[in-house]
This record gives structure tokens, sequence and C-alpha cells, in this order.
């Protein structure tokens, strides 16, 4: 048995499903690309098998991976977040399925090369599984890079060609705004050491945001942290967000990033409005 532990995702999960706002939903995304699932496959013909059930599989061996089908006829591709959800199925396992430990990362690499694939279900044979569909796939895929960090990412209304982006300081940032960023980095004493208010401006005819968005503008805030320790600078971004969310009402659309997450991007151009 392949012991695995998803607490970190499964709470994530439960989080977001008690409530779908922008932060609890970037947590759930981040667990799931960082996680590990058990998924079934088909024991390959050559493969031996120990008294204890241990099958060893010679190096290079293919796998083929186990489908199930939904109640649409469709086929899906179960993955499991433990050993408990595995051994959950309401028939017993084929003589010939192994479970093996698989990384998210791993799956989306598959969606990726096999355009065939549709959708896997996160425990499938429980009332809390989930369905994540290639579509869902696409979308992390937009606004993640394969470390899990965000993308500078925007959506516009034009297919097929790439807009201009001019990114510029931001003006008249609201005095309320930034005294609630700076007391914030403040109480963090230290972890953050600069803080930059970007625009990302976007051509005429353009905008931030998904096509179907209520609210699309024609600009983003980029509020860019900068500190020596990347762990505690990556924990301090959902707070940010909130911050910001929470004095702008909603009315501007921000996206908190690290420094190194905006590769390409001169910051020596920009003046930071709060040095520790």
């Amino acid at each position: 048995m392949i012991e695995l532990n998803n607490a970190e995702l499964l709470n994530a999960l439960d989080h977001f499903r008690a409530k779908q706002t922008p932060k609890f939903q970037t947590e759930f995304e981040l667990a799931l690309l960082n996680a590990q699932f058990l998924t079934p496959v088909q024991v390959p013909a050559g493969a031996k098998r120990a008294a204890d059930g241990t099958v060893t599989v010679e190096p290079g061996e293919p796998l083929q991976f186990v489908s199930l089908m939904d109640t649409d006829g469709e086929p899906i591709l179960p993955i499991f977040t433990d050993d408990k959800n595995y051994q959950a199925t309401p028939q017993p396992w084929e003589p010939d399925v192994m479970v093996v430990q698989f990384p998210f990362a791993q799956f989306v690499e598959m969606f990726k090369q096999d355009p065939t694939l549709n959708k896997l279900v996160m425990n499938p044979f429980s009332e809390e599984g989930m369905e994540i569909t290639r579509e869902n796939i696409e979308y992390m895929l937009e606004i993640y890079t394969q470390d899990g960090h965000q993308h500078v990412k925007t959506h516009y209304q034009e297919s097929g060609e790439t807009p201009e982006l001019e990114i510029v300081t931001a003006e008249n940032i609201p005095t309320s705004l930034q005294a609630e960023l700076m007391g914030l980095a403040d109480d963090m004493h230290g972890v953050i050491s600069e803080m930059y208010m970007l625009w990302m401006k976007m051509p005429d005819g353009y905008f931030v945001g998904k096509a179907d968005a209520p609210s699309k503008q024609p600009m983003q805030s980029l509020l860019i942290l900068n500190g020596d320790s990347q762990v505690g600078l990556q924990q301090t971004l959902p707070k940010f967000e909130e911050k910001f969310d929470e004095i702008m009402g909603g009315t501007q659309q921000v996206q908190v990033l690290l420094i190194d997450q905006v590769p390409g991007l001169n910051m020596d151009e920009f003046e930071p409005f709060y040095v520790y």
C-alpha cells in the first residue's frame, strides 16, 4: 500500500467549496498543481509479482492507465488522493491492475501532449469527488508556470494576435490603499523589503479579465513584492490580494506577484512606493 497524505489539498478544496473567493481558488489550484495522486495502471505482461503482491516493472516498460466510464459513457481517468479512496471501488480491481503514485504536474503534461484526453476525476467513488476537465487544466496552464507561480496573464477580446502591453508606474494610488498595504508590510517585520505598484495597460479594444467577466478593464494593477525569503513572500500573496480587494471594493483587478515572477521587466525603471 502506498501511503499518501493529501490533507493540504483536501482542506483547500473544502475552503474553496465553502466560499468561492479568488483567494481560496488560488490556494486550491496551487495545492492541486503540487499534489501527488494514486492512479491505477495495467500491469505489463512481463512484470514480476512477489508473494506480497509487489510488482516489479522493468525500467522503460510503458504503463497503460486504467480508464473508467462516466454516466454519459465518456472515458475518464481516475485519480485518488489516498489508498482509502482507491479501495472504495464498488467492484474489485482486476488482478492485472496495480496502483502507482503520480504527480498532478505529469497529468498536465499528458493533457498537453494528448488531445484525446478529456477529463480526470479525483476520488470518483466518493460523494466528495471532483471532475477536472481539459478546460480546467488549460485554464491553469494559462495562469500558472510549471512550478506553481502565477504568470502576468491577460485575456483579450480578439484572438489570433498578442497585444503589446505597456507597464507603467501606477498614478494617483488612493491614499487609503497605500496606507493599508504599507501597514500590512510593516506588520511582517522585514519579510517585505520593497513594494511597487504598476499598471499593465492594454491596447484599444483589449481588456483584462475573462471574456465573460462583468467588468472588463483596459488596465490591471500589478503589486510587486520583493524580499529575501521566497517562502515567506509566497505566503503573503493572498493577504495582499485580499487587502487590495477590500479597499478597492472589486473596482480594480490586481495581480500580486513576487519580483522574480516578472522576468524581462527591468525594475530599475520603477520607484517603489514602500521600502522597509
